[in-house]
């Protein structure tokens, strides 16, 4: 979700969405450049996927709506949690207040 203000009231800009398969999403953040890009990162399983991350993206200059740059893998689980009552406790996605540019994702677990 993209939100705007000129003046007046925040309005909706643009949304998107990203579920092309059967895997399980949750705990996602997202940060948008200075450039107009976003990254928004999730976590992910299934019954044939073992917990764990995933981003996806766009540029500036893709269509309004759209998250072209479709999951990418960022860390693949290796097995199951047993034993264990959660999955991580917060997430962020931000960017770099030095260049506007770089995303840096954090998962903090409490």
């Amino acid at each position: 979700v993209e939100l705007r203000r000129s003046g007046g009231p925040w309005t909706l800009y643009q949304e998107a969405d990203s579920a092309p398969d059967a895997e399980n999403r949750w705990m996602g953040s997202s940060a948008m450049n200075g450039n107009g890009e976003c990254a928004l990162d999730y976590s992910v399983s299934s019954t044939t996927t073992f917990p764990g991350i995933r981003y996806v993206g766009r540029t500036s200059g893709n269509s309004l709506g759209t998250l072209p740059l479709q999951k990418q893998i960022c860390i693949n689980g290796l097995a199951s949690q047993t034993f264990i009552d959660r999955w991580g406790g917060y997430s962020s996605m931000n960017v770099d207040p030095v260049d506007d540019l770089t995303f840096w994702y954090q998962r903090i677990h409490r």
